[in-house]
Parts: C-alpha cells; sequence; structure tokens
C-alpha cells in the first residue's frame, strides 16, 4: 500500500512538470497558455491550435484575468513578429446578428480592454479579438481585426484532475 502511494505521488509530480513544462499557468480556475510560435493565419488557425490542446481561445472576462494575461506575458517572444504591433488572439468575436462581442462559451464581452477609439469594425470586416502589445503605447490593449490575421493566441482549459498545475 505505501509502495502504490508513493509511485501515485511520483506521478503525479511528473504530471506537474510536463504541465508545467509546456507552459500552462493556473488562475482562477483555468489553465492559460500564450501560444508563441508558430504564429497563425487566422482566428480559425487559432481556435485549431486550442482544441489541439483540449483547450479554446481565452476569455478574458474580467480585469483581473487581463492583468494575470499581462503579467505571464514573454515580451522577448513577441519581438520577432513581422506584425506591428504583436498581436494575440482572445476568445471574443463579433456576433453577425447582434454585431456585440461574445465570447467563445456564448456569454456577453461586457468588460472590455478596448484600446483608445476601437472597435472600429473597419470596412466592416473585423469581427475577431487581439490584444496588442507595442510598449507603453498600446500595453495589450485589445484591437478588433480581421479573422484572417497573423497573430498568436491564447489558451484557456478549466481546471480538471488531469490538468493541475501549480
Amino acid at each position: 500500500m505505501q509502495m502504490e502511494m508513493k509511485l501515485i505521488y511520483i506521478t503525479f509530480i511528473f504530471c506537474l512538470h510536463l504541465a508545467n513544462a509546456q507552459g500552462w499557468l493556473s488562475f482562477n480556475g483555468y489553465n492559460y497558455t500564450v501560444v508563441y510560435t508558430p504564429i497563425v493565419n487566422s482566428y480559425a488557425d487559432a481556435e485549431f491550435g486550442c482544441a489541439a490542446r483540449n483547450a479554446t481561445l481565452a476569455n478574458v472576462k474580467t480585469t483581473e484575468i487581463q492583468n494575470f494575461l499581462v503579467s505571464t506575458m514573454d515580451r522577448n517572444s513577441l519581438k520577432d513578429n513581422a506584425e506591428q504591433p504583436y498581436s494575440i488572439y482572445i476568445g471574443a468575436r463579433r456576433n453577425l446578428t447582434t454585431l456585440e462581442f461574445q465570447w467563445t462559451d456564448g456569454t456577453s464581452a461586457d468588460v472590455t480592454q478596448w484600446y483608445g477609439g476601437e472597435p472600429t469594425n473597419s470596412k466592416g470586416n473585423e469581427h475577431c479579438v487581439t490584444m496588442n502589445w507595442n510598449g507603453a503605447i498600446t500595453g495589450f490593449k485589445w484591437f478588433d481585426v480581421s479573422c484572417n490575421y497573423n497573430a498568436r493566441y491564447i489558451c484557456q482549459r478549466k481546471i480538471s484532475s488531469k490538468h493541475l498545475v501549480y
């Protein structure tokens, strides 16, 4: 019995190590990871990338989640992007019926971090949302962009016993 408990404990620690090695960080009941590479060509590609990780694009529903994600960003990993400013897809998207922004779970995006003057819906074609980093100019504020925009992305998944990260 004692040997079985040691084996379970070692397995548990190993799994925690693997989860952390994959870059998942825990906050408020969810694990989050920023996928710096590869840079994807669309919101759909970002959704697919998160789905491959058993996750969804991050629903940044509170200022606290926004601040947590910003505090974890590796600004050095954002510097090699050819796009300016450096963009990261989050899970908000314009509902084309109501024209309001919604999260991937269908709830309304009531708390937002828009950059001044955003959203603009330029040419009626900006239905997806990115957090943008351009130093102090934008400071990870949000922009509405075309859903065919080159960007990185943030995934989230609800913490379960198989996704524990400390």
